[in-house]
């Protein structure tokens, strides 16, 4: 079952009073697009609290939501207790910084997540690099987006070898666009 632009249509507010009422059918989605949703940071409790409930949700598309950093904590819970979850798009929230990419992409390293786009958030070089350590685990990501972005090979690079070496071999492709 699948839901797009349920919010594209009408304000957060109703979006929760609807979606309250309909919460088998939310237990039962796979795939929900919520992106161009003017969700920002003030919804994105709700959103979590409601997306706790998708049990089976693979597919989340928050992209051009205006999230920032205060956005981030609660879809990093998210992300760590989502266990199907398995592609996130975020790309088009231009007003998350540095420090919030690099947060959501530590995040990631300990969730089930297998493609993530972070394409225009906003990320800029230099990155605040300084006690990111290696991840212990090889990470199961198929794809990565960090196309749009403000960084310099050097950063690029980093984070390609941060998140355990994105390879034709390993079948993983990472997406980006360097100055």
């Amino acid at each position: 079952m699948h839901i797009h632009h349920v919010v594209h249509t009408c304000t957060y507010t109703h979006f929760c009073i609807d979606v309250t009422h309909h919460m088998t059918l939310l237990q039962l989605i796979q795939a929900l697009d919520l992106s161009h949703g003017c969700i920002g940071d003030d919804g994105v409790q709700d959103l979590v609290r409601l997306l706790e409930v998708c049990a089976h949700l693979q597919d989340l598309g928050l992209a051009d939501n205006d999230l920032t950093q205060s956005s981030v904590g609660p879809l990093c819970g998210y992300l760590l207790s989502a266990v199907c979850l398995q592609s996130l798009d975020l790309s088009a929230n231009f007003r998350l910084c540095n420090a919030a990419c690099l947060q959501l992409l530590d995040a990631v390293l300990s969730s089930n997540l297998v493609r993530l786009n972070m394409s225009y958030c906003g990320m800029a070089s230099p990155l605040p690099l300084a006690g990111m350590e290696k991840p212990r685990l090889p990470l199961r990501m198929e794809k990565l987006d960090l196309s749009g972005n403000d960084l310099e090979p050097a950063d690029c690079s980093f984070i390609c070898l941060w998140l355990g070496g994105f390879s034709p071999i390993h079948h993983n492709s990472i997406i980006l666009s360097v100055k």
